[in-house]
């Protein structure tokens, strides 16, 4: 059986991108909500505070600028967010990997995207 770049990840890891990508998606669509009942209201307050058209305009630009973001990275391969230990050959995603070492070996991580490329005498098959 031969190992390639397409490692299977933890199912945990798994769940935990996907849901991080929706939670950002609905997070922009609030914030760019909220800008818009703002800036189209006659009157906008918060706690009783007159807030500017213009800090409602600006809610909609952080919020579209965050959705874009979102929606590039998401096209981003899985093989992009994830590091791979040399010695444990397991794959840990790229957030939860601190300095880029291995939390169980102490080993430094690399890039899992041509990993097997790059350490052909770990390939099996």
């Amino acid at each position: 059986m031969a190992v390639s770049d397409a490692v299977p990840l933890p199912q945990s890891q798994v769940v935990i991108f996907f849901i991080m990508r929706y939670f950002n998606v609905i997070g922009a669509i609030i914030v760019i909500a909220s800008g818009y009942i703002g800036y189209t209201s006659e009157d906008s307050y918060l706690h009783g505070i007159r807030v500017s058209p213009f800090a409602d305009l600006l809610l909609i630009v952080i919020g579209l600028v965050y959705l874009i973001n979102t929606l590039i990275k998401w096209k981003q391969k899985e093989s992009d967010d994830y590091f791979i230990c040399v010695n444990c050959k397991e794959p840990i995603l790229r957030t939860l990997s601190k300095n880029n070492i291995c939390q169980t070996c102490g080993k430094k991580l690399e890039e899992l995207k041509g990993f097997y490329e790059r350490h052909k005498e770990l390939k099996e098959g």
